[in-house]
């Protein structure tokens, strides 16, 4: 596995910093976000809204914690930034890109 590596040019989208990697795809894969639904509830021992649900950013490091990030109807699927990550090399290379050559 290759270094995954920050690159130096830091704009921001929606007043937040956006950060840009380079590296190979697995690499690349350990800093995408992932994320599931949980029941919406008002708390741990609330009982849970039969309509909707939570999506929740779960956490890459020891010192992040699980975060909510939208509430959406029990008919959303989810699709997970990891899942669909995933699909992108075979993709690329049905249409004929060279992904060893990607950055």
């Amino acid at each position: 596995m290759s270094a995954l590596n920050l690159l130096p040019d830091q704009p921001s989208w929606r007043s937040r910093v956006v950060s840009y990697y380079s590296g190979d795809w697995n690499a690349i894969l350990s800093v995408i976000p992932t994320f599931e639904l949980e029941p919406f509830r008002d708390g741990p021992d609330e009982p849970q809204n039969p309509f909707l649900q939570t999506v929740v950013r779960k956490p890459r490091s020891p010192v992040e914690r699980r975060m909510p990030i939208g509430v959406v109807s029990t008919s959303y699927a989810l699709a997970r930034h990891d899942e669909v990550a995933m699909l992108c090399p075979g993709a690329l290379k049905s249409a004929g890109v060279n992904v060893e050559e990607l950055r």
